[in-house]
């Protein structure tokens, strides 16, 4: 799978690899993850003028995610493009009383499974993407503790 990461706010070779490391993880739970996305981490601003456009909301979010099964109109073999906005995301952390990485991981992996065509409209729908989203943050934090133990 190819992930692309572009960035308009600064991106540390730890967060790299937290998101390189949360994609391998989605792709075993979700194997159509195998095709390509884009990752965008962008500032407040931005996610702002995103979310109005897209969505009517005139405030910044912690994640969007563009599907492009959705998007009739896009022809590409990756599945899409996702949003994160980091500042929303640690204020989101502190305010659910989690770490930041925490909640970045669930914000990528909420991003990735709406790539791959998951959503939560309904409660089915919404029990079954969940379910998902939370076994990619825990596997991916387990790692993450292990590597700081060994």
């Amino acid at each position: 799978m190819m992930v692309e990461i572009r960035k308009s706010v600064p991106l540390t070779l730890a967060r790299r690899r937290l998101i390189n490391r949360t994609v391998r993880v989605a792709r075993q739970y979700v194997p159509r993850l195998r095709r390509g996305v884009a990752i965008i981490l962008v500032g407040e601003r931005a996610m702002q003028a995103l979310n109005r456009r897209s969505r009517g909301l005139n405030r910044p979010t912690d994640v969007l995610t563009y599907a492009w099964a959705e998007e009739r109109r896009v022809k590409s073999a990756a599945l899409g493009e996702i949003y994160l906005c980091p500042a929303i995301i640690r204020r989101q952390a502190r305010a659910f009383g989690v770490k930041a990485d925490a909640e970045f991981i669930r914000s990528l992996a909420h991003g990735l499974l709406h790539a791959a065509g998951y959503d939560h409209q309904g409660v089915r729908e919404a029990a079954r993407m969940f379910k998902v989203q939370e076994l990619i943050v825990n596997q991916v934090r387990l790692h993450n503790l292990s590597i700081v133990v060994n």
